[in-house]
């Protein structure tokens, strides 16, 4: 799974992507080449959003410095129906 996720990543920024979302997160610990690819990411002006852990653990790509990094929130927010009028 590690290695198709950074493939993925390196074939986008190959193809000149400027943002990849990343909905999954592994929690098993850093992996050298997922951070290099990352880097290589950033070098080349792609941004990354990555989903974090919802059960407050580590997780990567998420938590590396140049990756946004998302999660759910306990925040609930009432929706208003709003009319717009020219």
């Amino acid at each position: 799974m590690i290695g198709d996720l950074i493939d993925a990543i390196s074939y986008l920024v190959k193809e000149h992507v400027f943002l990849i979302n990343v909905s999954m997160g592994i929690e098993k610990g850093r992996n050298e080449n997922l951070e290099e690819v990352i880097e290589f990411a950033d070098r080349n002006g792609v941004y990354i959003v990555a989903a974090h852990s919802n059960r407050d653990v580590i997780s990567y790509p998420a938590s590396l410095k140049t990756v946004i990094g998302v999660r759910a929130s306990k925040i609930y927010f009432k929706i208003v129906h709003c009319l717009n009028i020219e």
